[in-house]
């Protein structure tokens, strides 16, 4: 298998069969903007425009709006500068579409393609057609698919065996590449059961090998804190794992059976292990590396996050109350089972916490509108506190958002915690609400 890694750029060579082709990032001034302003949940490119009012945290096009197919359509994208999914002031105007787009066109066969997608979208491509179009976002936890600009399967579903609709969504990546190029699509949500772990690593540095006679010795160093704090980056907490040692692979993937592996130990000043080569033919080998984080009770961050209460609101409340007429349990809404709709009123739980010094509450939310808010509160010394809030206008409304939440200080034995909306107008959607503790 040929691996071609690009960033916005594009190739004239029609690649072999079964290669896997990788943009990295469609959206880097994006990308870099998430990075600046982490609390933002940035989704947009940085266009300013031209003769619009929107504020620094509301400029830029959502290129996942602005591609050339059913762009214009208002069901799933919005007209409004400011708006976080603006479609932008035509189709394909954004310089990232058009890499993409052209890009893309450059690598799956011409002979797929329909003379009028949109007056052909009803007929199907038939089983013959060639390719794989996967887009990659974070953070719903879904796979999407054509259609997205509307509640209704494309024409090849019977071959693809498409999942259920989420929302809806014009001028997008996944409708276009198999709608225009005529290549099978899906999008994936990625989210991962342990985003904030996970992400900082750990990472490896200074691998090296050294072959004597028929062994290979490996050296590396790793840490899961070194690349989470960067000079002219915002501080993030480091990484509080220790490093158990280091699995190294020559020649295959170390999830293979087959792979000749070594567990590299810590010696003091690094990671190091010796690989027999019986049996390895001369030649040149790729070797590849994994670290392994265990708690370690010399590590500073030694206690680690257990989870303490649950809820999925299936059936019913469970450990939470409702305070205020107009919170409703509902079995289904917004394509989810299990509910709570909050209009100026809250959910609150109370929690036994003597042997915690800090809790982590995790819930999913959608937001009909901009002006939706949703606040987590504390209540310290008869008074309830705001700890943070999220609201339609500072995320994406219209969609879920999973994995929303922050972390508390606890310095009592007895704690109650809510999420509370204010406003009569308000109509925020919860689902899965989860609080981790740990001492």
């Amino acid at each position: 298998m040929s691996v071609l890694v690009t960033i916005l750029g594009t190739s004239r060579v029609l690649p072999p069969k079964n290669s896997v082709l990788t943009t990295l990032y469609v959206n880097p001034d994006g990308r870099r903007k998430a990075e600046e302003q982490p609390n933002t949940t940035w989704r947009k490119n940085v266009n300013p425009g031209t003769g619009n009012s929107c504020s620094d945290s509301k400029i830029g096009v959502d290129i996942n709006r602005n591609f050339d197919f059913m762009w214009g359509n208002t069901n799933g994208a919005s007209t409004s500068p400011c708006a976080s999914d603006y479609m932008g002031r035509s189709k394909q105007s954004e310089p990232e579409t058009k890499a993409l787009s052209e890009y893309a066109k450059s690598i799956f066969p011409e002979g797929h393609r329909k003379y009028d997608p949109e007056g052909q979208m009803n007929e199907a491509f038939g089983e013959d057609i060639m390719g794989l179009y996967m887009d990659i976002h974070a953070y719903g936890g879904y796979t999407y698919y054509p259609w997205g600009h509307k509640d209704s399967k494309g024409p090849d579903n019977d071959s693809l065996q498409w999942p259920d609709f989420q929302y809806a969504v014009s001028g997008d990546t996944s409708d276009y590449m198999y709608s225009v190029l005529g290549v099978a699509s899906f999008g994936f949500e990625i989210v991962s059961s342990r985003p904030n772990s996970l992400a900082k690593g750990p990472d490896i540095f200074d691998l090296g090998a050294v072959v004597d006679g028929r062994s290979l010795t490996v050296t590396a160093s790793a840490s899961d804190s070194q690349l989470v704090n960067i000079p002219g980056y915002p501080n993030f907490s480091t990484g509080d794992q220790t490093v158990a040692s280091i699995l190294f692979s020559l020649g295959i993937h170390p999830d293979e059976t087959e792979a000749k592996m070594v567990k590299m130990t810590n010696t003091g000043s690094g990671f190091e292990g010796t690989l027999s080569l019986d049996g390895v033919s001369p030649g040149k080998l790729t070797g590849s590396s994994q670290s392994s984080p265990t708690p370690s009770p010399t590590n500073d961050g030694a206690s680690h996050w257990s989870e303490i209460a649950r809820e999925d609101f299936k059936n019913g409340f469970g450990g939470f109350e409702k305070r205020g007429r107009s919170v409703r349990l509902m079995s289904k809404a917004m394509k989810r089972q299990g509910v709570v709709r909050i209009r100026h009123g809250s959910l609150l739980t109370n929690l036994e916490a003597s042997s915690h010094s800090k809790l982590r509450v995790r819930f999913s939310a959608f937001f009909l509108a901009e002006a939706d808010e949703i606040c987590l509160e504390q209540k310290v010394a008869e008074s309830w506190n705001k700890v943070e809030c999220w609201s339609g206008g500072d995320l994406d409304n219209g969609r879920w958002h999973d994995g929303l939440g922050t972390d508390i200080a606890v310095d009592v034995t007895e704690l109650s915690i809510r999420l509370r909306s204010s406003s009569v107008k308000t109509r925020v959607f919860i689902d899965k609400v989860s609080i981790l503790a740990k001492s």
